[in-house]
């Protein structure tokens, strides 16, 4: 019996495809897309960093890597310390006193009592930072293939000209 993989490799070969996918696939053989970034840059992968000012960034900057070290203390991932969404509001509002911290959506209030004191720390440490991040570029959102798809003016289905590998991969499945 054939292996999903080579049926799957055999219908990219006879579409002349199977360049398409090895391009794909590329970046998973590579050393570098599985590389850690540093405590530090790990608020560059909080979406919605873009949004925030300098200041902010900095005050993200410490509250992401504090975050990191308290998950890897515990053991457990870091969104199950403080979600994303979290973090950006206290960088966007930054808390200043123990009393503000009660007020902030999403922080647990043993969270609070038990690193509270940890938290207002690295917020005062990212406010007083003369090292600021530099402010990130804003991307421009470009159009996804989203494969196909209906025109609702004349009620028929669309196809893109050149389909890519999702469409193939989704017919195949």
């Amino acid at each position: 019996p054939a292996s999903p993989c080579s049926s799957l490799c055999g219908l990219l070969e006879q579409s002349n495809r199977l360049s398409w996918a090895a391009e794909e696939m590329a970046p998973l053989t590579e050393p570098e897309t599985y590389v850690e970034l540093p405590d530090r840059e790990r608020y560059t992968k909080i979406k919605a960093h873009r949004s925030l000012d300098r200041r902010s960034l900095a005050i993200l900057r410490e509250l992401a890597a504090w975050r990191e070290r308290e998950a890897a203390q515990r053991d457990i991932r870091p969104g199950f310390v403080v979600k994303d969404r979290t973090l950006l509001d206290m960088a966007r509002r930054p808390p200043k006193h123990f009393a503000d911290l009660k007020k902030v959506r999403g922080l647990h209030p043993k969270l609070i009592d038990r690193s509270g004191k940890d938290v207002l720390k690295v917020i005062k440490k990212g406010r007083d930072t003369q090292d600021l991040p530099p402010q990130p570029k804003r991307h421009k959102r470009t159009k996804r293939d989203v494969g196909p798809a209906v025109d609702l003016r004349r009620g028929r289905r669309w196809q893109p000209r050149q389909p890519g590998l999702v469409v193939l991969l989704r017919a195949y499945v």
